[in-house]
């Protein structure tokens, strides 16, 4: 179990800023780019690194960060 606080995962929100980022510009790689991310996430609480809600939270501040991005670009 994690000893320590680790809300959000920063791993998993930047994979997931990097996967919408590139969701439109790179058409091809929509599939490996949302795999990857989904591992990432998995990985975390897989080995005790972060808790789900860490990870949740994680996930849902690096697709809106990378909305964000798309929308001020």
């Amino acid at each position: 179990m994690p000893g320590d606080f680790s809300f959000p995962s920063s791993p998993v929100a930047v994979a997931f800023a990097y996967t919408v980022v590139l969701w439109n510009s790179v058409k091809m790689l929509r599939v490996p780019l949302v795999l990857l991310s989904s591992l990432i996430a998995l990985a975390e609480v897989y080995v005790y690194f972060s808790y789900i809600s860490d990870v949740i939270a994680g996930a849902v501040i690096g697709i809106a960060c990378g909305i964000h991005r798309l929308a001020f670009r």
